[in-house]
């Protein structure tokens, strides 16, 4: 069975199974962060776990509408995603590269949107031997109005909490 297989083997059992507590966008990243972070014992690390869930989040937004899109690329100057080109699928980049000075781009794991198409809030998925780099939670949580409660890390913490020790 593929990774991309297995991975939706986890979302379509998640309501029998939860990876972690939360709401259900939460459940469905750690079911993608947990079945991902096992694609690493071939030795290739991190890079590709963060391209199994990659994968997996673009298999997902691609099937069905979701309330969320997986890196979706932000000009830190406007605060503003670039345009999506339905016809090839990807984001239009030109209008950034070759600008001087350099513009600043920032691409999320997830971009949710509310009810009227506003980005809500970010998650960003931290494997093993991976962390938050220069500004970039920083400039997440700008992103979203300055909220840091709306920049959530996907990570081993989240995902599979420790249970609390019992009191003798």
């Amino acid at each position: 069975m593929s990774q991309l297989d297995s991975s939706a083997a986890c979302m379509v059992n998640l309501s029998k199974k939860a990876s972690c507590s939360g709401n259900a966008i939460e459940k469905k990243l750690c079911c993608i962060f947990n079945t991902c972070k096992n694609t690493a014992s071939n030795g290739k690390g991190r890079k590709l776990m963060q391209k199994c869930a990659d994968d997996t989040l673009k298999s997902s937004c691609d099937k069905s509408p979701q309330p969320y899109r997986n890196s979706v690329p932000y000009r830190m100057d406007t605060k503003q995603s670039l345009e999506y080109d339905s016809a090839s699928k990807s984001w239009k980049h030109k209008d950034v590269r070759g600008k001087k000075p350099k513009v600043q781009v920032r691409i999320p794991d997830v971009s949710v949107f509310d009810a009227n198409g506003n980005l809500d809030t970010i998650y960003d998925f931290k494997f093993p031997g991976d962390r938050w780099r220069g500004n970039q939670k920083k400039d997440y949580e700008t992103l979203v109005g300055g909220r840091p409660d709306k920049v959530i890390t996907i990570n081993e913490k989240r995902c599979n909490p420790k249970p609390a020790a019992k009191k003798p």
